[in-house]
């Protein structure tokens, strides 16, 4: 096992600390946009676009659940910008709590504690082979989504 050099060590280090001051820059921007907001519609308009922007998907939705975990109101943003509220799909919104790729999106959960509170679908990502990589963006979207 070849043993890395002090000048390997250093660099990684600060490639590691490189990527969490931009996972906590994102997640300041985001608060920052978010402060002063007082509507729903307009909690769930910064979310989406964030997550529209960052992923370059062509479609993002937001649905918020009932204490049951069933659909109660939803939200999409196309590619004019345009948040308009839809119908919420009938039944059960919730997922595992975990990051889902389907059909070449991703549905993650924002979670409040143990309790399902909506859910961010993205849909049409430009590489939809490469949703690990976008974990962690969308986790801290999900959590700055939740803390709105």
């Amino acid at each position: 096992m070849d043993e890395q050099s002090p000048l390997d060590v250093a660099i990684a280090r600060a490639e590691a600390a490189e990527a969490l001051a931009a996972e906590y820059g994102l997640a300041l921007d985001i608060l920052g946009r978010l402060t002063g907001v007082t509507s729903e519609a307009a909690v769930v308009d910064v979310v989406l676009e964030f997550a529209q922007v960052m992923f370059g998907a062509d479609r993002s939705r937001m649905i918020m659940l009932d204490r049951w975990g069933r659909s109660e109101r939803a939200w999409e943003r196309g590619l004019d910008g345009v948040v308009a509220e839809i119908e919420p799909p009938a039944g059960d919104a919730r997922n595992s709590g975990l990051l889902e790729v389907i059909a070449g999106g991703l549905h993650v959960p924002v979670m409040a504690g143990d309790r399902h509170m909506a859910r961010i679908e993205i849909e049409d990502l430009p590489a939809p082979g490469e949703a690990a990589r976008y974990t962690t963006t969308i986790w801290i979207i999900a959590e700055v989504a939740a803390m709105a």
